[in-house]
């Protein structure tokens, strides 16, 4: 094949090149035809596709070079066009850039642009206030005009007028005579252009009233209906407007009363929100430093709905009948509360006194010191060692009873009628029998015995 190639090279190089000059050629003849590249290749752009809705399409055809203007600025091309619904829709292309200019209050009209009637879509791409739209939107047929034959004109007058307009016609052609009137009256009829606009809004806002004249008419028909089948009600209304109005005339010194009061009342309020500005100011960044602890409390209350699902019934069916049934109780304690009314603050700082020294017994200082507590804990461990004698009974307190004669004498009597009397004169009673404390006559009286008891076995 490389053999081939270098021994027919010249002939290779011809035939490249006739295909790179077909290439050229084609390309040049596809842009004078107005084709549209794709935006892959070099110098190729994507159009964006649109649609108007015409009376009719006469003289429209696709292919051939038709353009689409914008103030005369050649903007795109027209593609399509089809019958629809007894109208003709025609389908064109924008380029990007104006494509984006395109509103919903946008406008085309058909003009030929040359005598053979090769035709122009002339394009008013709408206000810069209203709605942009977007790719393949259509424009209606009410924002759309045709292109108007003279023939059209001419055939819908009747002869004589027809011959009358022939004569104004060639009078016309007779008084400008020269070129340059011709160019003068053609000046001059252009110059109208902008009164017919503005007379063509003049007509379309006539129109949008009178329309609205007639939706006015109907609404105010049918008010008047309505009202005629609820004369009742109309009248009930004026009766009690009639009420209204003759209170409002009786409570005509409380009104003004009320009206002197009310700047009073507006400067206090004035002062109020003066003061809570602040308030305010400081507000929105605490609101803001809560919104993480919101975020965080999230998980939480979805947590928490299932628990109140299910004590929700208990609610309903348990506490609200016992809450129910214990209101006669609470009204009935109401004297009660009424009276205990009067011993409440005593009862308030008492408590209060109460809570300082739990708060002092509580309080844990800073530091190596420590509070009450931890020093009561120790009480409570070491206080049994005070009375512990080490024997089986565990702790007993150690102590000392001193009696006299006298005394144990006593004893004996009184012991019938107190306990505890009994129990000593038990225990001790027979140091008297056993003679360390004679008792009689004359004697024992000056005698003293200072026995030692124990809690066990009178030590």
């Amino acid at each position: 094949m490389m053999r081939a190639m270098r021994s027919h090279g010249r002939w290779v190089a011809v035939i490249a090149f006739n295909v790179l000059l077909a290439a050229g050629v084609a390309i040049f003849i596809l842009g004078k035809q107005r084709v549209a590249f794709p935006s892959w290749l070099p110098g190729g752009q994507d159009r964006v596709g649109f649609h108007a809705v015409f009376s009719t399409g006469q003289s429209l055809t696709p292919g051939q070079g038709q353009t689409v203007t914008i103030a005369g600025i050649d903007v795109g091309d027209i593609t399509d066009v089809r019958v629809q619904d007894g109208r003709a829709r025609v389908g064109f292309r924008l380029r990007p850039k104006y494509a984006a200019m395109m509103r919903t209050d946008a406008s085309a009209l058909l003009r030929p642009k040359t005598g053979l009637n090769d035709m122009v879509l002339e394009l008013d791409p709408g206000t810069p206030s209203a709605r942009k739209v977007r790719a393949g939107a259509t424009i209606a047929e009410s924002r759309t005009t045709p292109n108007v034959n003279p023939d059209e004109i001419l055939a819908s007058l009747d002869v004589d007028t027809r011959s009358a307009l022939q004569l104004l016609l060639s009078s016309t052609g007779t008084g400008v005579g020269s070129a340059e009137r011709a160019r003068d009256l053609s000046r001059a009829i252009r110059e109208t252009g902008p009164v017919t606009r503005d007379l063509r809004r003049v007509g379309e806002a006539l129109e949008d009233r009178a329309a609205n004249t007639r939706r006015a008419v109907r609404s105010l028909r049918l008010v008047s209906g309505e009202l005629a089948r609820r004369r009742t009600d109309v009248v009930r209304a004026v009766e009690t407007t009639n009420t209204v109005v003759g209170t409002v005339a009786d409570r005509s010194a409380e009104l003004r009363a009320s009206l002197r009061a009310l700047p009073a009342t507006l400067r206090t309020t004035q002062a109020a929100l003066t003061d809570t500005a602040g308030l305010a100011a400081e507000l929105r960044p605490a609101t803001s430093a809560l919104l993480p602890v919101a975020d965080a409390l999230a998980p939480a209350l979805r947590s928490t709905h299932p628990f109140l699902e299910r004590t929700t019934p208990v609610l309903t069916d348990q506490l609200l009948p016992l809450t129910e049934e214990t209101l006669p109780t609470v009204r009935r304690l109401r004297s009660a509360v009424a009276a205990t009314n009067a011993v409440a603050p005593d009862a308030t700082a008492t408590l209060r006194r109460l809570n300082t020294a739990g708060n002092m017994l509580a309080y844990d200082p800073p530091g190596d010191e420590q509070g009450y507590l931890f020093w009561a804990q120790w009480l409570s461990h070491l206080a049994p060692w005070i009375f512990n004698t080490q024997d089986a009974n565990g702790p007993i307190r150690r102590g000392q009873l001193m009696f006299t004669c006298d005394t144990l004498k006593d004893l004996a009597g009184v012991g019938q009628v107190n306990p505890l009397a009994s129990l000593l004169d038990g225990a001790f009673g027979t140091l008297a029998q056993g003679g360390s404390c004679p008792i009689g006559p004359g004697g024992g009286s000056d005698l003293t015995t200072t026995p030692r008891a124990g809690g066990k076995g009178g030590r």
